[in-house]
């Protein structure tokens, strides 16, 4: 055995053990999505609160459709906040669309910059 494998058998064993305690996690692919929900199999659908999309707004037709005539127009990515990289005049249009949807004065965006 070399060095480098006896140096790092640690972590196989820590792994090891995790498998025979049934601690051992894996990803699983999921294939059957439909918006919100997670089909398991005929007799199982559940809504997909471990998303950030439990809602299916992702799916929405109406959405993909200005997703793509917005993205075409403006890029991908929400790059850094405002205060760095500057603000559009779409954030603008959003703000006062929002302010008027929920009947406030003003409203006001904040993207991660993530």
């Amino acid at each position: 055995m070399s060095d480098k494998k006896h140096k790092h058998s640690f972590i196989n064993d820590a792994l090891e053990k995790r498998r025979q305690e049934h601690q051992f996690r894996a990803l699983k692919p999921l294939e059957n999505l439909e918006g919100a929900y997670i089909i398991k199999n005929e007799d199982a659908e559940y809504i997909n609160f471990s998303s950030n999309d439990y809602l299916g707004l992702s799916h929405h037709p109406e959405l993909i459709k200005r997703s793509n005539e917005y993205s075409s127009k403006y890029g991908v990515g929400s790059g850094a906040s405002r205060l760095v990289t500057g603000s559009l005049s779409i954030h603008s249009e959003l703000e006062k669309k929002l302010a008027k949807v929920f009947n406030a004065e003003e409203a006001i965006l904040f993207n991660s910059g993530f």
